[in-house]
């Protein structure tokens, strides 16, 4: 279904159209989950780092503990972002919508033959 205007004209343009539209949001959805899940390494792999560190420089243990809390506080706020709890179920349901035209266009293209 990559090349949609090779299908026959009798296929509504809505449709098409709407597989578009569809194949678009899935595309912003799993880059935005990739986005997610590279800011959350990002600031793990920080933490270890932080860590790794203050291991090797000694450094105060107060200005330690008070930038692996803002490590901490800002994996939390990724995590606890509600688009991100959202993210896979958003992803499910554009995929079924996907699915659904897909169908459609394939009974409207054996119709055509």
């Amino acid at each position: 279904m990559k090349q949609i205007e090779l299908l026959p004209y009798i296929i509504d343009q809505e449709i098409v159209d709407y597989y578009r539209l569809v194949l678009n949001e899935l595309r912003l959805l799993r880059n935005a989950k990739i986005g997610f899940i590279r800011t959350v390494k990002g600031y793990k792999l920080m933490e270890q780092e932080l860590i790794k560190d203050a291991r090797e420089n000694p450094m105060h243990e107060l200005e330690f503990r008070r930038l692996l809390k803002k490590v901490e506080t800002a994996v939390e706020r990724v995590t606890n972002d509600e688009d991100f709890k959202n993210i896979d179920i958003n992803i499910n349901k554009w995929d079924k919508r996907k699915k659904s035209v897909e169908s459609e266009i394939d009974s409207l293209v054996q119709f055509c033959n």
